[in-house]
């Protein structure tokens, strides 16, 4: 398929692979671009690549969550108290 940079005729199906997950921990989204290119000057069709369009999403893994426990501090007011 389209990983392999097959040929058909003067038509070539290329894939980019993203290398990075959408998320630092648990279940994110890998994205790559998948583009038909033709040897001629004008736009293949998707049919002219043949076969099925490899997919541009898949899952990925960042790994276990650590769960974290932090304070949070929110601004000071602005009035004195009893205001």
């Amino acid at each position: 398929m389209c990983g392999q940079g097959q040929r058909t005729r003067s038509v070539r199906c290329v894939s980019t692979h993203g290398a990075t997950c959408s998320v630092e921990c648990g279940t994110g989204v890998q994205r790559r671009s998948v583009v038909c290119l033709a040897s001629r000057a004008d736009s293949p069709s998707e049919q002219s690549c043949g076969g099925a369009r490899p997919a541009e999403l898949r899952a990925c893994s960042g790994g276990a969550c650590q769960p974290s426990t932090r304070w949070y501090t929110g601004p000071w007011s602005e009035g004195g108290i009893g205001v």
